[in-house]
C-alpha cells in the first residue's frame, strides 16, 4: 500500500480526531461540525484502512449530509472512488495480481477490502 491513510490523516488533517468506537451498523463515519472520524472497533487493519481512506475522500471532497438520498448515495460513491483510487495505485494493481488465483487474494496481497478492491476496478480509467 503506497497511500497510507494514517500518515495522511496526521500530515493534513491534524484537526481531526479519529476515534475507535462501537459504530455499528456503520463501519465509520465523518462528523465535519466535530471534525471527528469515527472507525468500527470491529474492522481488522485492511478495513481500517480502507474506511478512513473513505473518510478522508469525503474530507477533500467537501461533503457534508444533505438529507436527499440519492444526493447522498452520489457522495458515497464519490468517497469509494477516491479512496480506492488512493490506495489501490495501478502498479500496485498489477502487482499484486500477477500469479493470484481469486479477487480475495490480491485483496489481502493490497492490504485493502474486496470492496476497496472492486470499486478500483470499477473506476478504472480508459488510460489505465
Amino acid at each position: 500500500m503506497t497511500y497510507n491513510p494514517w500518515h495522511d490523516a496526521a500530515e493534513r488533517h491534524a484537526d481531526v480526531l479519529i476515534h475507535r468506537t462501537d459504530c455499528r451498523p456503520a463501519d465509520g463515519a465523518w462528523i465535519p461540525k466535530a471534525r471527528v472520524i469515527f472507525l468500527d472497533l470491529s474492522l481488522e487493519r485492511p478495513g481500517r484502512n480502507s474506511v478512513l481512506a473513505h473518510e478522508i475522500a469525503h474530507i477533500d471532497l467537501g461533503h457534508e449530509r444533505t438529507g436527499r438520498p440519492w444526493f447522498d448515495q452520489r457522495q458515497e460513491r464519490q468517497a469509494d472512488e477516491l479512496a480506492a483510487t488512493r490506495l489501490v495505485s495501478m502498479v500496485d494493481l498489477v502487482a499484486a495480481a500477477r500469479g493470484a488465483l481469486s479477487a480475495e487474494e490480491v485483496a489481502h496481497e493490497l492490504d485493502v477490502t474486496l470492496d476497496v478492491l472492486q470499486r478500483r476496478v470499477e473506476a478504472l480509467t480508459e488510460d489505465e
